[in-house]
């Protein structure tokens, strides 16, 4: 209200009853009345339809994003996994390089059971790597490895990785290649 004047509001036209020709107030709803309410009751219904289709396909992109995130969340977690497997194997690796280069006896050992496999008679390859070759030359390891009953050869192999061994013998061969072992893991590893 400002200085005395009240704010003048109309009345609702709807709800004032309409006087009919005799005189005498109409029981019921006027036609203006009964055309709001038809008009109200055919937006309610409009608006009903809309939202019912608006919330399905809401529904349906929520669906998809959620299947979207489930597949994206998937291929994070496989990746994750493979990195896991590629770098522990990347570890193992590196650990067992350092403790053949820091031990020889290690790479002694690996032969002595490689050999355990092998035929007791006739001729036998041993490939190693050449410095795996030479320190189990220079702890004199090879005279000791060399049974009597078999023609064993000593070849040093620069394509196999320091810490491994291939034993040849006319009948079989015994791949103690640590990188193949490694590598055997790493698959076994990716379908679990």
């Amino acid at each position: 209200m400002r200085h005395g004047v009240r704010e003048w509001l109309p009345p609702d036209l709807r709800m004032v009853a309409v006087p009919g020709v005799d005189g005498q107030v109409p029981s019921g709803p006027t036609p203006e009345e009964a055309a709001y309410a038809r008009g109200w009751m055919e937006g309610q219904a409009a608006f009903a339809e809309t939202s019912g289709r608006e919330l399905d396909a809401t529904i349906g992109a929520c669906r998809a994003a959620m299947r979207a995130l489930e597949d994206a969340s998937s291929g994070l977690r496989t990746e994750l996994a493979s990195t896991v497997h590629t770098l522990s194997l990347a570890i193992a690796r590196h650990l067992l390089d350092r403790e053949f280069a820091a031990d020889p006896e290690q790479i002694h050992r690996l032969v002595t059971k490689a050999l355990t496999l092998a035929p007791v008679s006739g001729s036998v390859t041993v490939r190693l790597h050449p410095d795996d070759l030479a320190a189990l030359q220079a702890i004199g390891g090879l005279d000791e490895l060399t049974p009597t009953a078999v023609d064993l050869r000593w070849i040093g192999d620069a394509t196999l990785v320091r810490g491994g061994c291939v034993v040849e013998a006319p009948t079989s061969i015994i791949d103690g290649r640590i990188d193949r072992a490694l590598l055997d893991l790493y698959e076994r590893l990716g379908h679990e």
